[in-house]
């Protein structure tokens, strides 16, 4: 008898005994899907932005670094450096 074999892994599913025969069929069949609801496309008031970003007349858009500081500013920095530190304080390895 060979060994059963088992995982750690939470979203593995294991193989049951059941096998479903290929010759069974629902008893009754799947519903009809429901009619799509009345759409309006949204409206584009500025057809002629040639899908450019919107950026700050001052920011180079080839400056990666440039982009960068538009999401994380100095002050979201220190504040995300000093929330590091205090963890790291109460939380020693």
């Amino acid at each position: 008898m060979g060994r059963k074999r088992t995982s750690n892994d939470a979203d593995l599913v294991q193989p049951d005994q059941y096998v479903v025969p290929k010759n069974k069929r629902a008893k009754i069949p799947p519903p009809e899907p429901w009619p799509l609801p009345e759409f309006d496309p949204l409206p584009i008031d500025l057809p002629l932005t040639d899908g450019a970003p919107d950026l700050p007349p001052h920011i180079d858009p080839t400056d990666p670094l440039a982009l960068f500081k538009l999401i994380w500013t100095d002050d979201l920095l220190k504040e995300l450096a000093a929330h590091t530190n205090e963890y790291a304080r109460l939380h020693p390895y």
